[in-house]
């Protein structure tokens, strides 16, 4: 039996156009996945960050409710006219943008605060390409006694 080695030919020398070209397009593709899903993280995160915002702002006004407990039964912080509520409905403009508002509805000791905002980057696409129900606007409700 003869064995016969394998020679390479001297004109088979780095790679073929062909393949570079398919290399490039296939690091592309992974590097638009890449940034597809970067995006899709930031949209989360500042969702995130103005939830956590509305949380502390709702915190804040049950806090100074319950520091002035009197005022707070008679009714001075159910708008916000004047007082601590007019500062904390400024400071929620300032903090969660201009679509933000906040609400509260007391029944004796019984609170309840609505915080809504508008979220345009809290937007969910599913693969139809339609957004959530609630893509525009962000709304968290904290309930509590006083």
């Amino acid at each position: 039996m003869i064995i016969t080695r394998y020679k390479p030919l001297n004109q088979e020398r780095g790679s073929t156009i062909v393949e570079v070209i398919i290399a490039l397009i296939v690091v592309t593709v992974g590097l638009l996945g890449l940034l597809g899903m970067q995006v899709y993280s930031v949209k989360g995160n500042q969702s995130a960050y103005l939830r956590s915002q509305a949380t502390i702002l709702a915190g804040e006004l049950v806090d100074a409710m319950r520091a002035e407990r009197i005022q707070a039964r008679e009714g001075d912080f159910d708008d916000g006219e004047a007082g601590f509520r007019a500062n904390w409905d400024a400071r929620l403009v300032t903090i969660l943008g201009a679509g933000a508002a906040g609400t509260l509805v007391r029944d004796d000791n019984n609170v309840s605060i609505t915080v809504t905002w508008t979220d345009d980057r809290g937007a969910v696409v599913d693969d139809q390409g339609n957004l959530s129900g609630d893509a525009s606007t962000g709304s968290m409700t904290f309930v509590t006694d006083i």
